[in-house]
């Protein structure tokens, strides 16, 4: 079974982007924001089971809507994919 994953955009603050992920079991947590198809900040993560991890994302000037993917995959190569649409209030 593919790790059960939440995902929670906390907000947007000097051009940073802050993410808080968490999963129901140890994953490996690769995290990419896209716009206009082209890929603008990724991280990569390990999370460990049912805590939090918040990852900062540098924004770039003048985005307004971001595509975030993210992937988890356990130890057994389980994978579990998301996909949200970011809007960026207006700076």
């Amino acid at each position: 079974r593919a790790p059960k994953v939440k995902l929670r955009v906390l907000g947007v603050r000097d051009h940073r982007i802050r993410i808080a992920v968490r999963s129901d079991e140890r994953a490996a947590v690769r995290l990419s924001l896209r716009r206009s198809g082209r890929t603008v900040a990724r991280a990569r993560t390990t999370l460990r089971a049912r805590r939090v991890r918040v990852l900062r994302l540098k924004v770039p000037r003048g985005a307004r809507r971001l595509a975030l993917t993210l992937r988890a995959a356990d130890p057994a190569g389980n994978v579990r994919a998301l996909r949200r649409t970011v809007r960026l209030p207006r700076r």
